[in-house]
């Protein structure tokens, strides 16, 4: 990890390993000013949730729009009950998946200002376990509001430079954690209603994760546009990049599409895992794999670098993407690689 110079000689990336670094992101934090911070999952944009000022820079440098609600980072359940009241299955989740990719969706409190929840009654809580960024809760004190560290609705960052080259000469000072673990947005439960646990977005904990602790599977509630989503990432289209992309149940069915390809330069190819049907593709075609085992963490991992690489191409017309298994985290993986290759 290196301190990098961008825009006029401007610092955009701080080591992370660097102490006196963790002091300047805690000072601009507390002056209001948002930063963008490594989590487990992806980068975020982070700022005091508890200024609405400093919310409004979030909305204002991502161009999201006010109806979108945030995430609220805690440092520990303590936090979150100072701003969110806590219904009895809170602490058994609390303790089987904090700090970690989980947000729950609660009741708030008065503390909590209308512009982070577009106004909702209820807020969305995690607990992250990325070092870095819980170094910052405990030193400002403070929760932080944090959506993913990129323009609305495109492409997640899962690595420093993602951030810097998402928002160019607008970008944040980005401490850099290296690359994410997860990397895909965390799990979003909610429990405005604790007796109907609902699932409103797919991440790294499957419904039956969930289910060994709430004691019922919750339900999966499908994305739709609404004018206000009950929650963060939830609308049909998000996670996109430039570049056009169409969803294949396997191999073959890519393979089909593309053969005969008359300008093979102009198509990309998003795979899984590299196979024999695979070795059939033209070539000159752009072919990247999420995992070359077929890991399915590993490939989560991945997939937003790869969409990014894709779109960076400039002469890529179209990518053919391999939908995954259902079976743990390639529910997730299906979902966001659905919402970026939706036209609504």
């Amino acid at each position: 990890m290196t301190q990098t110079l961008n825009f006029r000689g401007v610092l955009k990336i701080l080591k992370g390993d660097d102490p006196e670094n963790l002091r300047v992101i805690v000072g601009l934090i507390l002056r209001g000013e948002p930063v963008a911070l490594p989590t487990e999952t992806v980068y975020g944009l982070a700022a005091d949730a508890l200024n609405p000022d400093a919310v409004h820079s979030v909305f204002s440098i991502k161009k999201r729009p006010a109806n979108d609600p945030l995430i609220v980072h805690a440092a520990n359940l303590e936090q979150v009950e100072s701003i969110a009241f806590a219904p009895p299955v809170l602490k058994k989740l609390a303790k089987s998946f904090w700090p970690g990719p989980l947000t729950i969706i609660l009741r708030k409190k008065d503390i909590v200002p209308d512009i982070v929840t577009s106004g909702l009654p209820t807020v969305a809580v995690r607990v992250p376990s990325h070092p870095l960024f819980r170094k910052i809760l405990l030193d400002a004190n403070r929760p932080l509001a944090a959506p993913s560290a990129n323009p609305f609705g495109y492409v997640s960052p899962t690595q420093a430079e993602h951030v810097v080259s998402s928002f160019a000469e607008n970008c944040p000072v980005v401490l850099d954690g290296g690359p994410t673990d997860h990397g895909i947005e965390s799990t979003i439960l909610s429990l405005d209603d604790p007796k109907q646990p609902k699932i409103l977005r797919l991440g790294p904990l499957s419904p039956n994760d969930l289910a060994q602790v709430l004691g019922c599977m919750p339900v999966i509630v499908p994305s739709i546009n609404d004018a206000i989503p009950m929650a963060p990432g939830c609308m049909k289209r998000h996670y996109s990049p430039n570049v056009a992309l169409k969803l294949h149940h396997d191999q073959a069915s890519i393979k089909n599409e593309v053969e005969g390809c008359t300008n093979p330069r102009s198509v990309g190819v998003l795979l899984l895992q590299r196979s024999a049907e695979s070795k059939k593709f033209p070539s000159g075609i752009k072919l990247l794999c999420l995992s070359e085992e077929g890991n399915l963490r590993e490939a989560a991992s991945r997939l937003y670098d790869s969409l990014r690489k894709m779109d960076s191409d400039p002469l890529l017309e179209i990518v053919h993407c391999e939908t995954l298994s259902d079976r743990g985290i390639g529910a997730a993986i299906n979902d966001r690689l659905r919402r970026a290759a939706s036209q609504d």
